[in-house]
């Protein structure tokens, strides 16, 4: 399931977190997904199945639409699910969340 997560949901968030601001703009190629195992540690691990948390730079027009966004991902994603996941066949057998955080941020390269 989390490499087929890991493929469709670049899309997805591409397009709703797009903004017109300089260097708003996303395409899939920028959305890095890291695809993790489930660990007791996790805070609640019981009641999740997928936990999605996205964190995004920080725009003023991308917060101003941070929950229509949020709740587009999340019917993305309810709609892909049973057509890449073979053990999704009855509806709420899955439970995730999807949690969008805005930030501030600097990125880098460097080469040694």
């Amino acid at each position: 399931m989390a490499e087929e997560i890991a493929y469709i949901l670049p899309q997805f968030v591409a397009v709703e977190l797009t903004v017109e601001e300089a260097d708003g703009q996303l395409s899939p190629k920028d959305i890095e997904v890291w695809p993790l195992p489930k660990s007791p540690d996790d805070v609640d691990c019981n009641s999740y199945d997928l936990s999605i948390i996205i964190v995004a730079q920080d725009y003023p027009s991308r917060r101003a639409k941070l929950d229509e966004a949020r709740a587009a991902i999340i019917n993305e994603l309810q709609d892909a699910l049973p057509f890449v996941c073979d053990t999704y066949e009855v509806p709420g057998i899955i439970k995730g969340f999807v949690w969008v955080l805005l930030c501030p941020g600097s990125f880098g390269e460097f080469a040694v």
